[in-house]
């Protein structure tokens, strides 16, 4: 797979690590952290043309996963166990839950990084 994307169109270049928020801004909760990183996720998928699917549960669509973010795989897992359990659960998160996410973004920016140009 070689597909690269241009920068300047590419829906997910707009998303930065929102735990590294800039002094004044409107805190976020762990939350909001999680389900902004899963909009990242989606954005990244929607670049490489493979979309999350209408009805297609958050499971389904990380076991769906493109080729070129294999690398990516295991940290976007657990952040779709963190999004489910946000989204879909009474059980809060957990400020620990916090370090999984800080994962993600790395391997997010890594990955994003071999497909844009």
């Amino acid at each position: 797979w070689s597909t690269r994307i241009d920068r300047g169109i590419a829906t997910c270049s707009q998303f930065e690590n929102s735990l590294g928020q800039a002094p004044g801004e409107e805190p976020m909760t762990l939350d909001d952290h999680v389900a902004y990183a899963y909009e990242a996720l989606n954005a990244l998928a929607y670049d490489l043309g493979v979309p999350r699917g209408t009805g297609q549960t958050p499971y389904e669509f990380i076991d769906s996963f493109p080729r070129p973010l294999r690398k990516l795989k295991k940290d976007a897992h657990e952040l779709t166990r963190l999004y489910v359990q946000s989204a879909y659960s009474r059980q809060p998160l957990h400020p620990a839950d916090e370090q999984a996410l800080r994962k993600f973004w790395v391997a997010y920016n890594q990955a994003r990084r071999r497909v844009l140009r």
